[in-house]
């Protein structure tokens, strides 16, 4: 009789002990995963910002209008939306998308702004992409409030006050210098 329960049981609780500890692992991964996507984003959105220093005249705050910095600039915006695309096409990160919708905005104004500057010889930034990305910043800043206190994230913050990002109220339209 006790060999028989023994037969038994120790198959069961080994099963039971795999599925448990598979379980936890998956757990364990998405959740890291997810965290990653988060800091993968929050990095995305940070290089947006850079993106848009580095096509501002530091001295007058004006935008460049030379070829090589709207060459650049719409380079790094092409790399940012492959880099958005990608990310929220990977199925861990996919997640992403139910935490923040406005995702799906910020591809889409992305896009635009890259069909505008093909199309466009003068150079000017899209307010809808920056307000966009200035809302997921905001976003992003609540739930990674730990690390937005970089000086990055100041001069964003000033960057978005200086042209007066302060949520819906900006409605759609180019800047000019």
């Amino acid at each position: 009789m006790y060999d028989e329960t023994k037969d038994i049981l120790i198959p069961i609780a080994s099963i039971l002990v795999s599925v448990v500890v598979a379980y936890c692992t998956a757990i364990y991964a998405f959740r890291r995963e997810s965290s990653h996507g988060r800091l993968r984003l929050l990095e995305l959105v940070r290089r947006y910002f850079l993106n848009v220093l580095n096509a501002s005249d530091q001295g007058t705050n004006q935008i460049k209008q030379d070829a090589t910095s709207k060459k650049m600039y719409v380079e790094e915006l092409k790399a940012i939306l492959q880099e958005l695309q990608n990310l929220v096409a990977h199925p861990y990160f996919s997640v992403l998308i139910e935490k923040y919708p406005l995702l799906s905005m910020v591809l889409v104004q992305s896009r635009r702004e890259i069909v505008e500057h093909e199309i466009q010889k003068s150079f000017a930034l899209n307010v809808g992409t920056m307000t966009q990305f200035w809302r997921l910043h905001q976003i992003l800043s609540k739930d990674l409030s730990k690390i937005m206190k970089s000086e990055l994230d100041k001069t964003i913050i000033l960057l978005a006050t200086a042209h007066k990002l302060g949520g819906h109220r900006v409605k759609y339209c180019l800047t000019t210098p």
